[in-house]
């Protein structure tokens, strides 16, 4: 169920994963609609055009998975009951290489807790989190738009100033995703399985959208 074909790149991909905390069925039609309006306003592709992209909070990035992890994932899933999230402001993380402006949602104890277990599962695999998600440096969020230029994250931030907010959501389930990268930005993303908060059942993923243009599955072929 979790295996994969071994993806080998010629052109300078790289791969990585995370697990994300993902919504219910509301807020996800809600944050797709802002993509949608970002898209239409021609401030950003990005997201609609990642391959299975959806509405999520990033818990941590890493770089590989072990069969222990896997194993982990039902376990953290089901030690975490669903929760409210209230997404309140809109905020930026600036790049030169490309900006994110993304939806911020109030930390409480509890998506505090979602993400400090992911933390400790890791931990104990022998796998090291990215930087940015350890303590003291994760700043949650759902982004909006990704790699902006400076225009296009000004324009981003000015369609954001007429959003009716707070989102209010929940998080349902967390998710298992792998990315590809071409330098700072992700072209492609395939999600691997998800669990059900409160359970850990595992929940089909949505089907892939567009699979002539997986990624995945075209390098998988010249393996």
């Amino acid at each position: 169920m979790m295996s994969k074909p071994q993806i080998k790149s010629q052109i300078s991909l790289e791969r990585s994963y995370g697990l994300v905390a993902l919504l219910d069925a509301h807020s996800e039609t809600t944050i797709r609609s802002l993509w949608r309006g970002l898209e239409l306003g021609a401030i950003t592709n990005s997201l609609p055009s990642i391959v299975c992209a959806q509405p999520h909070i990033t818990l941590g990035i890493f770089s590989s998975v072990n069969s222990q992890l896997l194993a982990r994932f039902p376990v953290l899933a089901a030690d975490h009951l669903p929760f409210g999230v209230k997404f309140s402001s809109v905020g930026a993380f600036p790049n030169s290489n490309g900006s994110t402006v993304f939806l911020q949602p109030i930390i409480t104890p509890k998506l505090l807790t979602l993400q400090q277990s992911l933390q400790s599962v890791l931990q104990d695999a022998g796998i090291a989190l990215h930087e940015f998600y350890q303590t003291g440096n994760w700043q949650p969020h759902s982004s909006l738009g990704l790699g902006l230029s400076r225009d296009l994250a000004a324009k981003a931030l000015e369609f954001s100033l007429g959003l009716d907010l707070p989102i209010m959501g929940q998080v349902q389930a967390v998710g298992l995703i792998e990315m590809i990268r071409q330098g700072a930005y992700i072209i492609s993303g395939c999600e691997l399985g998800r669990w059900a908060l409160g359970s850990g059942e595992h929940l089909a993923p949505p089907d892939c959208p567009n699979p002539k243009a997986c990624l995945f599955r075209s390098l998988a072929k010249h393996t």
